[in-house]
């Protein structure tokens, strides 16, 4: 009987020892779940704060590119503005003394017509008496400026007004103005003139021969890349270059962007677009000049 009591003893004990290892097992496994479950909640949570950062840090490089590139077409703005206004000033000025000099010519040169008008017709008569008539076809479509030669004073002169209803008009033969009629007129070509074109036309080619038809702003900042396209621009304009090609490079687009912004307001551009195939593609910017 002592060892059946001592059995059912043990066994009790060893069921309630079981039972507490069922209960701290169940105990460890509820901590378990709600620990994994606060670190899912965590990493969710996390995870959705790591987008929205990047979804933000996205939105202010935008702004900030956007911004940088608002504050690059502005000064662009501000200089070509400036640089008209400088063009107009200088304009006007010029003309202002230009129209102070022409008043001041006007009366000088009318009070030495008014001087001359006798001595003008005085000296037509002489030389009709000592040549005679001149037998010839008058010079047709005679334009301000033309060199003509005075055939009764055999002296060349410059035509500064057009013939009236009676063919009379004004010849400038040196300091003087000469009242002559067309018909004692002959039409010459200007040798100086002449020189000067050819002198022209030859400073023109060698423009022409020493401007390349492409400029490489590879690798420049923004602004030095304006400054030598505007400052190119101004050289092929003055070269009579029709197209050219600006090089920028397809990089960021940066380059292409700002260039396209100083296309569009530049005073000697006519029209541009993308480089096509051979000559560059989207790298590069075909520009046709003003004539």
């Amino acid at each position: 009987e002592s060892i059946i009591e001592r059995a059912k003893e043990f066994l009790s004990q060893d069921n309630i020892k079981f039972e507490d290892v069922i209960n701290n097992l169940q105990t460890n496994l509820k901590n378990a779940r709600d620990e994994y479950e606060n670190a899912h909640k965590i990493r969710v949570e996390t995870e959705k704060l790591k987008k929205e950062l990047d979804k933000k840090k996205e939105m202010i490089d935008s702004q900030k590119e956007k911004l940088l590139q608002d504050a690059r077409s502005e000064a662009l703005r501000i200089v070509r503005s400036a640089k008209e206004e400088s063009s107009d000033l200088i304009k006007e000025l010029k003309e202002a003394i230009e129209n102070e000099n022409t008043q001041r010519a006007a009366l000088i040169e009318k009070a030495k017509s008014n001087l001359k008008a006798s001595e003008d017709k005085l000296e037509e008569k002489i030389g009709q008496t000592l040549f005679g008539k001149i037998n010839h076809l008058p010079p047709r479509n005679l334009k301000i400026g033309d060199t003509v030669k005075i055939l009764h004073l055999n002296q060349k002169g410059t035509v500064s007004s057009l013939p009236d209803d009676n063919g009379n008009l004004i010849v400038r033969a040196g300091i003087m103005k000469v009242n002559v009629n067309i018909s004692n007129l002959q039409l010459t070509i200007d040798e100086k003139e002449v020189e000067e074109k050819v002198r022209y036309s030859k400073i023109n080619t060698v423009k022409t021969n020493n401007v390349s038809t492409q400029v490489d702003v590879r690798g420049e900042s923004l602004e030095e890349a304006l400054q030598n396209v505007d400052k190119y621009l101004d050289d092929a304009y003055l070269a009579n270059i029709s197209q050219v090609t600006v090089i920028h490079g397809k990089g960021t687009g940066v380059l292409r962007s700002g260039i396209t912004q100083l296309l569009k307001s530049h005073s000697h551009v006519k029209s541009y677009r993308v480089g096509g195939y051979g000559e560059g593609g989207i790298g590069a910017t075909i520009v046709e000049i003003k004539s």
